[in-house]
């Protein structure tokens, strides 16, 4: 392509790509001629939104669609045509634009913990809050037994919840070695009389932080909410953990911190790459159909799909699998973006509000998608969930029933099989055939699971 403006090279661009993905069904001694006609009629162009799915929550989707033909350069006709999508962002320059208000998508903003950042992140919990049944339960459930307890002053105090019932956020993080500060029995009494600030990681006074900043007054932390050296306590309170998760209004995953020290808004700020409309956006005079408003917009080729698997040093700890998979709500402060999971959808700031994610494949099958008695599917997830959890890094070999027991409670409910030493009795003749896979795999040297179970192996 020679010559042409910026949104003709941004729809040649994602052709070449789809080209170039999908070679092995492309007839490669004919692909060199194939040519890309791209023309954009009408003066200013007229863009029509293609929403999939239900009309959106807030406004129209953010995502227009081109149809584009490519041809045979040596034969009339077209050989193969395919959908651009172009993500549509609001010139956040130009608020007094007439197109504004009917863009919801806005450029990614350097500090997440600005409040445009946190607009965003609370808009998409009020969403879930009033429109998700399966996400936001009407009656608050029963507190753990332990939780933080946030004071209207700034004050905050660990306190026993004694069956009372509320909602609560989780934090979902890296230990990172020894904790600079955890619950034992000798600290227990002065935690419940104060948890000063001078003596919290940045980590947790982050947490504290977007628990305010959502409104709400509960906060659980294990290494706080656990009575660290307590091994009865520890023993109950682990084996509560699945429900804590399950049932927390939110979970907050600090993908890229790797200790307590490293705050959440520090670890994820350092990874981020503000949009510039002038860099990498297309500038676009448009009309609305909706309104016939007149207009800027910013545009720029959205590959959807489903999100990236989390790859900071959250995804390598054991534990988190059960704390991400359970959780109804999720809170990701991952690398790249923050983003928004939950049982009835799939949200980050580069697409804030897409509704239907089936229609854009971007979900997976879950746990909590599946009908009771879905045996075949549920053993699916569990072999899927449990090749990801033994490939992850877990301190104490004893704990590797306890890290995985929420995700075996959940297919066991849906499956009703007996659970033993990891593996399911009704389908033993399968389980029993397992491997370890790459260099490494060894026993432990004290008891920790029976001989024939994955458990007994460390990287296994």
């Amino acid at each position: 392509m020679k010559g042409g403006c910026e949104l003709c090279q941004v729809i040649c661009n994602h052709v070449k790509e789809r080209r170039i993905r999908g070679r092995r069904n492309v007839d490669t001694q004919h692909s060199s001629n194939r040519g890309i006609t791209v023309t954009l009629r009408n003066d200013p162009p007229t863009l029509n939104w293609k929403q999939w799915g239900q009309k959106d929550l807030i406004n129209d989707a953010d995502i227009a669609s081109l149809d584009v033909c490519t041809t045979n350069g040596k034969t009339k006709g077209a050989l193969e045509s395919c959908v651009v999508a172009l993500k549509l962002i609001k010139s956040c320059w130009l608020s007094d634009d007439p197109i504004f208000s009917l863009i919801v998508a806005r450029p990614i903003h350097k500090d997440i913990s600005s409040e445009a950042s946190f607009d965003l992140f609370k808009t998409w919990s009020n969403i879930c809050e009033q429109k998700h049944s399966k996400c936001y339960p009407t009656l608050p459930p029963v507190l753990p037994t332990r939780v933080i307890r946030l004071g209207d002053d700034g004050s905050a105090a660990l306190t026993l919840s004694g069956g009372a019932r509320g909602r609560w956020v989780a934090l979902s993080h890296c230990w990172g070695g020894m904790q600079p500060i955890k619950t034992e029995l000798i600290s227990l009494d002065d935690h419940c009389r104060e948890l000063r600030w001078t003596e919290l990681p940045e980590l947790f006074r982050d947490a504290i932080e977007i628990t305010r900043r959502f409104g709400y007054q509960y906060l659980w932390i294990d290494s706080l909410c656990i009575i660290q050296d307590s091994a009865e306590d520890w023993r109950k309170e682990s084996a509560n953990m699945g429900y804590i998760y399950r049932n927390s209004v939110l979970t907050i995953a600090a993908d890229e911190a790797p200790n307590s020290h490293c705050g959440i808004f520090a670890s994820s700020n350092l990874c981020r790459e503000p949009v510039s409309a002038e860099e990498s956006l297309v500038r676009i005079d448009c009309k609305s159909k909706r309104n016939g408003a007149i207009g800027t917009i910013h545009c720029g080729y959205y590959n959807y799909g489903p999100l990236k698997k989390p790859a900071g040093p959250l995804s390598q700890r054991a534990w988190a699998l059960h704390e991400s998979i359970l959780s109804s709500r999720v809170l990701r402060f991952a690398k790249a973006q923050v983003s928004w999971k939950c049982r009835e959808a799939i949200w980050s700031e580069k697409i804030p509000f897409i509704n239907n994610f089936r229609a854009l494949n971007m979900d997976e099958p879950n746990l909590f998608s599946l009908k009771r008695k879905d045996e075949i599917q549920a053993l699916e997830l569990w072999e899927k969930h449990l090749n990801d959890f033994t490939s992850r890094n877990i301190t104490f070999g004893e704990d590797r029933f306890p890290a995985i027991s929420g995700i075996a409670r959940e297919v066991q409910q849906i499956t009703g099989f007996k659970y033993k030493g990891g593996l399911w009795l009704e389908h033993i003749h399968v389980e029993l055939l397992w491997k370890p896979v790459g260099p490494g795999a060894k026993r432990y040297i004290t008891y920790v699971a029976p001989s024939w179970s994955w458990a007994a192996l460390e990287h296994s």
